[in-house]
């Protein structure tokens, strides 16, 4: 019986249980999937996980992933998110952290890196250095993912300005317009509202 394991945690049931089919679909790995934080944290104290794979972006992720950090901060953590503008910056991660970082949509290809070759020597963020790596208009045209949007679903880049457009005349998609904020570096770019609340992006 193979013995490595590794925890889900995502508040999402529709993402946890395609996070479990993936990981099912790659590895033999046994997969505990708690629902709350008290849960996970009790599986954490009573079991070594190879792996813990996290919804980054949600609050218990992060209330358990400063718990498991307090016991072991070389947990090998796998965490799932909109945005590569991480909270700590990149070299402080590398150094203290054994963090891996994945841009959603998550598919077989880019999991499967890191679950069947996570050994120290592998299990590097593919996303190091990432954000300040951005820094062109073209670039950020590029990277930003709308195909999930409902409400920011259009781009286009005109007369050297990036527009992120709507056409839906309902409220504004808070949740929409933070992720796309959080993957534009303010080092390079300047970003503004249009009257028909479309976002205008110039370079600085």
């Amino acid at each position: 019986m193979n013995s490595k394991k590794v925890l889900i945690l995502d508040e999402s049931k529709i993402s946890k249980d395609r996070l479990v089919f993936l990981t099912a679909s790659i590895t033999n790995f046994e997969i505990d999937t708690p629902s709350d934080v008290e849960s996970a944290k009790e599986l954490f104290d009573n079991h070594t996980y190879e792996f813990i794979v996290l919804e980054h972006n949600c609050k218990i992720s992060n209330e358990f992933m400063t718990y498991v950090l307090s016991l072991n901060s070389k947990q090998k953590m796998i965490l799932l998110s909109d945005s590569i503008n991480c909270p700590v910056d990149c070299d402080t991660c590398v150094d203290t952290f054994k963090f891996v970082r994945l841009l959603k949509p998550i598919s077989i290809d880019n999991i499967e890196k890191y679950l069947l070759n996570g050994d120290d020597e592998n299990f590097i963020c593919p996303n190091k250095y990432r954000f300040d790596n951005i820094d062109s208009i073209e670039k950020l045209y590029d990277f930003i993912y709308l195909d999930e949007n409902c409400f920011f679903t259009e781009k286009e880049i005109k007369d050297d300005v990036l527009y992120i457009k709507t056409k839906v005349s309902g409220p504004l998609r808070f949740d929409e317009l933070t992720k796309i904020e959080d993957n534009v570096n303010e080092k390079y770019f300047n970003l503004t509202f249009t009257e028909d609340n479309n976002i205008a992006i110039t370079q600085l």
